[in-house]
């Protein structure tokens, strides 16, 4: 669990960093260009990632897992500081001490591990609300009311990203603890996805959508796929058919192909400056393009993970309706995400 805490406060940094470095230092072509070969990264990390995992594991163990790829991992952090080189140096923050520290506190009264069921309800509650407060006062404003391209297309990322997340977190888990997968076939489960994302991405990243209408068409398919992968998953984990594994692969991979398709189109919408001021900046949307991931994603993750955990209460046989809660919660939210597409319109231009 400790693991875990310093994970999800790490990745949200190295994330901001990445995607400021992208919105201040690169724009047009070279960035869509940019987008696409980060696409390819995560190609290869889809097919490595899980196999290193399976390998690894059944090797070794999950702690050796955990282990082995740190040196790689420094080594590669280290040659992109040492060649990055600033073109300014701007020290003013968007950031508070107040904000950051309920940021902290909220990501570690959710992860923090308790034995009582009800305060482990209680904290991640608290710590949900610390990180929905930290969102409405981290991301632009606006981003939850106003109906500018950019800022619908924030709160349309900021819905997507916690279904998609959660959903990635859990499918495995429920597999394994509830439909006895076995690691090849968990492996298979988020690598098929990956590479379906990753792989439409590198097309979209270099044939990115050419103007506002053909994103949306875009958009609309892609989030249509995942509408239909995360229902139909639902539907199957309360009926059980036979062959569930392989419908989970399949279903899986269509929602992988789905984010594909959308996101980044989304992130170029997000980038590319509009006619009219929305009072948006490059370096703010830098930064709220990663929080806004980070934050919807922590807060779905351990929503989840706290109610998924009652199926395992008193040791016995895990518990299906817990997960199926969560994942009728999710198709709710993949309806939200639904209407603030259809919301999204040039407004301001």
């Amino acid at each position: 669990m400790f693991g875990s805490m310093i994970s999800r406060m790490v990745s949200p940094i190295l994330g901001m960093v990445a995607m400021g470095a992208v919105a201040l230092g690169i724009s047009g072509r070279a960035r869509q260009l940019t987008f696409a070969f980060s696409s390819f990264s995560w190609l290869i990390a889809s097919i490595i990632g899980p196999t290193y995992s399976a390998w690894i594991i059944s090797l070794l163990s999950w702690r050796w897992a955990m282990l082995i790829y740190l040196p790689f991992f420094l080594i590669t952090r280290l040659f992109i500081v040492h060649n990055i080189r600033e073109k300014s140096i701007n020290k003013q923050s968007n950031f508070d001490s107040k904000t950051t520290f309920i940021i902290i506190i909220g990501i570690s009264l959710i992860t923090f591990p308790l034995s009582s069921t009800i305060l482990r309800i209680l904290t991640t509650i608290i710590g949900i609300c610390c990180l929905l407060y930290t969102s409405f006062q981290l991301l632009p404003k606006g981003t939850f009311y106003k109906n500018s391209i950019r800022h619908r297309a924030l709160l349309m990322l900021f819905l997507l990203s916690g279904v998609y997340f959660a959903a990635d977190d859990i499918i495995s888990l429920m597999a394994h603890d509830l439909f006895n997968a076995n690691i090849v076939e968990m492996s298979t489960i988020l690598m098929i996805a990956g590479i379906a994302w990753s792989g439409v991405g590198i097309y979209c990243g270099i044939k990115p959508a050419s103007n506002f209408t053909h994103y949306k068409k875009r958009a609309f398919f892609g989030l249509s796929l995942i509408t239909i992968a995360i229902f139909s998953i639902t539907l199957v984990v309360l009926i059980k058919p036979l062959y569930l594994i392989t419908y989970l692969i399949i279903l899986w991979g269509i929602a992988g192909f789905g984010m594909g398709w959308i996101y980044l189109d989304t992130l170029n919408i997000l980038f590319d400056p509009p006619e009219k001021d929305d009072g948006i900046s490059p370096k703010e949307m830098g930064v709220a393009s990663s929080l806004v991931e980070t934050l919807s994603s922590e807060i779905t993750i351990s929503f989840s993970l706290s109610t998924v955990a009652f199926a395992y209460a008193k040791n016995q046989t895990p518990s299906a309706m817990p997960f199926n809660i969560v994942w009728i919660i999710l198709c709710i939210i993949i309806i939200l995400t639904f209407i603030s597409l259809f919301t999204l319109r040039k407004t301001h231009r």
